[in-house]
């Protein structure tokens, strides 16, 4: 079982299906024959609903411990 996966190389991303049916069975293939790498940057949106996160477990918190006092 590989433990690396190094996409260094490749840069452009091309896939392809083929299927036939025989007798009531489909039959589907597919190949990748290469993958284009993406930097991992989040989204505004990410941001936005990390900090909601944050919010509402800081809200939770807050009211449990005006409860116990």
């Amino acid at each position: 079982m590989p433990t690396h996966f190094n996409v260094d190389d490749w840069n452009t991303a091309e896939a392809g299906l083929d299927w036939y049916s025989d007798n009531g069975h489909i039959n589907m293939t597919g190949m990748l024959t290469s993958v284009t790498r993406v930097s991992a940057v989040p989204e505004p949106e990410s941001y936005l609903m990390l900090l909601a996160g944050f919010a509402l477990v800081s809200g939770v918190v807050a009211r449990k411990k005006k409860q116990i006092s």
